[in-house]
């Protein structure tokens, strides 16, 4: 017999001679008897620990080997001799064929796991969508204008589908606290967002460890651009922009204003504001625009950045749009690069859905979003609060996202905002 073959043949043996009572703590002697040319194994005690099988020789010693054993609800584990152990948990040895039977077992469940997944995303992919309740993830607190925007789509989603759509508000962190839980949604397409980008665009780089990773969301459309303003409340001393900027200049830091959260589009543009003209605000976070116009109308702030779409039917005064042009829907109201100060992109709001969402419904979802974009009823709640449904397909939208992310790489950085 070659040395070769006679060290395995001689670990075989030792396992199968060993008692199949004690503990997974025990193991085998460091020098294992054998059968070696009629001979028992009298070598001494050297240490061939890390050597290569191949070069043990003739009669190498056998390494201590730990044999497979499982836990078993109940009874008492023995140790070692050393007396009961009071572990309600048992520990069973398995012998070379138990524990191949249960290695087989474990691979043939694994296998099936596997193929049933493949299965379930077939089958997910061939079903009509949608084919049951679908739910809309809003990231902002309910009253604010994408929250009304998103409850216009899920209208007029549930009469093209003829399934029932509703909108669930998971507000915090500027946007985050939704992304976060779309990201760890299942990937079926009965979980989608409403919302901007900016926990895509902005956040990263105001925020110290993300809960999610971007690649976690798959981009589905864009629905409309989100275009935010300056506003005070209508008895207020700051009836212009210029009229805001000489206050801030001789009140450095007194001037209160709110925001729909860190790292969103109204939060850069007055973080970028600051800087063009040395101007310094106590800036207010808040979780979106509905929690945040109750305190700018009973006074307890000195100027907001709402959405357009929040405004309508407020006792609200615009000062200012927070673009690089006029909206077609204030025309009056002049831009804020008409001041010299910098602009930034409006919000990309869109539709969006986990990452790993079979294709074929993310391409259903895209021709949905375009039917709903196309409806007598969601124009006209886009003009009512003062939006202009913007489509793009999947693609454009992640190429407008990417461009966004890029632009926000070199303008963020600069405006010495914290880290939350």
């Amino acid at each position: 017999m070659s040395p070769r073959l006679s060290f395995s043949w001689r670990v075989a043996r030792a396992r199968a001679a060993r008692p199949r009572t004690g503990s997974a703590s025990d193991t085998l002697p460091r020098v294992a008897v054998s059968r070696l040319e009629g001979r028992q194994d009298s070598r001494p005690d050297t240490d061939y620990r890390g050597m290569r099988a191949s070069s043990l020789g003739p009669r190498p010693r056998v390494f201590p080997i730990r044999r497979p054993s499982i836990k078993v609800p109940g009874g008492r584990r023995r140790s070692g001799g050393q007396g009961a152990d009071p572990s309600p948990v048992n520990t069973k040895e398995l012998s070379p064929m138990e524990f191949k039977s249960l290695a087989c077992a474990l691979s043939h469940t694994t296998a099936a796991a596997l193929l049933a997944c493949g299965s379930l995303a077939s089958a997910l992919a061939q079903e009509p969508y949608p084919a049951r309740h679908v739910e809309v993830i809003v990231p902002y607190a309910a009253g604010g204008g994408v929250d009304a925007m998103a409850r216009s789509f899920a209208r007029e989603a549930a009469q093209v589908t003829g399934q029932s759509w509703s909108v669930v508000n998971r507000d915090g962190g500027g946007g985050l606290v939704g992304f976060t839980a779309l990201a760890n949604a299942a990937p079926d397409g009965y979980k989608v967002m409403f919302s901007p980008a900016s926990a895509l665009t902005n956040a990263p780089f105001v925020t110290r460890t993300m809960p999610f990773r971007p690649e976690q969301i798959e981009p589905v459309c864009q629905v409309f651009e989100n275009v935010f303003a300056l506003a005070v409340r209508q008895d207020s001393p700051m009836r212009s922009l210029q009229d805001l900027v000489a206050r801030a200049k001789a009140e450095p830091g007194k001037l209160s204003y709110g925001h729909a959260g860190p790292a969103s589009v109204p939060h850069l543009a007055v973080a970028a504001m600051e800087k063009a003209q040395g101007l310094r605000f106590n800036a207010i976070p808040y979780r979106g625009d509905g929690a945040m116009l109750p305190q700018l109308l009973g006074g307890q702030i000195d100027f907001g950045a709402p959405a357009l779409s929040s405004i309508g039917g407020k006792n609200l005064r615009v000062l200012a749009v927070l673009s690089d042009k006029r909206h077609p829907s204030v025309p009056e109201v002049p831009a804020l690069t008409e001041a010299g100060f910098p602009a930034v992109t409006p919000g990309l709001n869109g539709v969006y859905v986990p990452a790993g969402t079979p294709r074929p419904i993310v391409e259903k979802l895209q021709g949905l979003c375009r039917q709903v974009l196309d409806s007598d009823g969601f124009r006209k709640a886009a003009q009512t609060l003062q939006q202009i449904p913007t489509w793009l397909p999947a693609d454009a939208f992640k190429q407008r996202i990417d461009r966004t992310y890029r632009m926000h790489a070199d303008l963020v950085p600069g405006l010495n905002l914290e880290k939350q």
